[in-house]
């Protein structure tokens, strides 16, 4: 029973922690080492090295056991022995894995989304407090989005002290850094900086309070909303267009809706803009209002207008968009919001290639090179024996850049050579 309970107890140990706190310290080990880097080797270590190492250690033991007939006593002294390298190893890699950390922190080589849990490590810690107050505005960013990953760290005279930094984007980061890790923060100075000059300092400004209301969050969306100054209203709705839960836009009626599109005052152009993501958010049909928002005289307001339509999904929506492409305002918006829709927008930009302007049809063209894939070459194969030369050229381009970028995507061998024949007769008829 002693030796069935120590191997049980064993056993048990080994697997409870090879799936907890063995695989934990495995993937942050691996943190900072490039991305690259590590789609090379990690598959390498886990596959190869691991296995095989395994079948090594068994037949270590089958060799001290079956050959030099050692006992379980006795095989107790090399196990200690690797366990002491093992120890002193780990020992002399903690400095090299700081280093490390910090030279991937100066290099922004380590991705805060890949990061699922948090960091407890002193030296980690230690990194990204020396970042937040680098000064460099680079890394001072880099930093503030790994500081909420850091367990244990405590930067709010850093944030603090952010708050004041020349940089807009240094500012509006340190206030989303303070509502996520829920640091001590002044109020009062919080909201001064709804007035700040840029607007998503404000937005963040109101976020953070917001999020340190708690359980109050709502009373205080609803009083910068109803009751506010217009940049207290524009932060708040510009924050629940973009952070807020469905509790929080239903706090934003149609009547305050309203009054934010037909603010045309110093600050309208930021209250329109936070409508029109508002307006994305809402399971209504909204279609009819955003197209009517793409003649914005606000740029700003009516791209965002063009990818809040394309998010809808529809027919019409889709269609709007596309008419845009000859918009020399709005064209660059409208192709890159189509092109994110992927292979379903290719009967719509097909459509739209074939009829229009010549403006319009070459960025239809470019974005169905744009999207890629089959339907689109195939689309593509059609235009190129276009009566307009530039619609030709530019189709040409695509394929050819599609065909460079994906050597295994299959060209319409059969229609590209009919074409090629017909074009090769016409300059033949030239010189006879």
């Amino acid at each position: 029973l002693p030796g069935l309970a120590a191997a049980t107890l064993l056993r048990g140990g080994d697997l409870g922690l090879k799936h907890s706190l063995d695989r934990t310290g495995r993937e942050l080990l691996l943190l900072p080492v490039p991305m690259e880097l590590k789609r090379r080797t990690k598959l390498f270590i886990d596959v190869f090295v691991d296995r095989w190492f395994r079948g090594f250690a068994g037949g270590l033991l089958l060799l001290m056991t079956a050959v030099f007939g050692m006992s379980e006593r006795a095989l107790t002294i090399p196990v200690l022995v690797l366990l002491a390298g093992w120890m002193a190893l780990v020992i002399l890699m903690r400095r090299e894995y700081a280093e490390t950390f910090r030279h991937a922190l100066a290099r922004r080589e380590i991705d805060p989304t890949a990061i699922h849990r948090h960091l407890d490590d002193d030296d980690t810690a230690a990194a990204v407090s020396a970042a937040l107050r680098s000064g460099i505005e680079r890394r001072v960013l880099y930093a503030l989005t790994l500081a909420p990953a850091v367990k244990g760290l405590d930067v709010s005279a850093d944030l603090e002290s952010l708050l004041s930094s020349p940089s807009a984007l240094v500012r509006a980061a340190a206030l989303e850094a303070l509502g996520e890790m829920g640091e001590r923060m002044d109020d009062a100075r919080v909201r001064d900086m709804i007035a700040d000059a840029d607007p998503a300092v404000r937005s963040a400004a109101c976020g953070a309070l917001a999020t340190g209301a708690g359980d109050d969050r709502h009373f205080f969306l609803q009083g910068c909303l109803h009751h506010g100054t217009v940049r207290e209203r524009s932060a708040a709705a510009g924050w629940i267009a973009t952070h807020g839960d469905d509790h929080d836009v239903a706090l934003v009626s149609g009547s305050d809706l309203a009054g934010m599109l037909e603010d045309d005052g110093p600050d309208g152009a930021e209250s329109r803009r936070a409508a029109v993501r508002l307006l994305g958010r809402s399971t209504a049909e909204v279609t009819p209002k955003l197209m009517s928002l793409l003649d914005d005289p606000d740029p700003g307001v009516a791209e965002l207008a063009v990818k809040e339509l394309v998010r809808r999904r529809s027919t019409k929506a889709r269609e709007a968009v596309v008419a845009r492409l000859g918009d020399r305002r709005l064209r660059a918006a409208a192709r890159e919001a189509l092109v994110s829709l992927g292979e379903d927008v290719v009967p719509d930009l097909k459509t739209a290639g074939g009829a229009g302007d010549p403006i319009s049809r070459r960025q239809t063209v470019r974005a169905l090179g744009a999207v890629g894939g089959r339907e689109a070459v195939l689309a593509l194969v059609d235009l190129v024996d276009d009566d307009e030369p530039t619609i030709r050229e530019t189709g040409l381009g695509a394929l050819i850049r599609l065909r460079r970028d994906d050597s295994r995507l299959k060209m319409p061998s059969e229609r590209l050579t009919e074409l090629h024949k017909g074009r090769l007769a016409l300059y033949h008829g030239l010189v006879q």
